[in-house]
């Protein structure tokens, strides 16, 4: 509940904030997906109330749908991500989920994984 009062409030996360929100994140990511492609859904229908974070450049905008399976043959040979992560990549390349920006971003973290293990893309 911490977290997400401080997300509604705009307040500065702390490391330790950082870590319990990227583990909820992983948690409703292996386990529920679907839960926030409905959250980006709502979020589509509101309108935007900070414009300065869509003219920052973000370094999930370089993912592409060809990086994405370039990523997805790269890993299944050397299987350095977890299980739900890969799949939910080999949905997106095969268009059983379409490639958003919630998913740019995730992947964004997979390919930062990947170039730690050999990736180069």
């Amino acid at each position: 509940m911490i977290l997400a009062s401080k997300i509604k409030f705009k307040h500065k996360f702390a490391p330790n904030d950082i870590r319990k929100a990227i583990a909820v994140y992983e948690t409703v990511c292996e386990n529920n997906i679907e839960l926030l492609e409905e959250a980006d859904t709502i979020a589509d229908q509101e309108p935007a109330n900070d414009a300065t974070s869509q003219s920052n450049p973000q370094p999930s905008n370089d993912i592409t749908l060809e990086l994405v399976e370039r990523m997805v043959e790269w890993d299944r040979r050397r299987r350095v991500l977890e299980d739900w992560k890969w799949k939910v990549m080999d949905d997106v390349v095969h268009g059983r989920k379409p490639l958003t920006d919630r998913m740019k971003y995730a992947f964004y973290l997979n390919l930062e994984k990947l170039r730690k293990k050999g990736f180069e893309g």
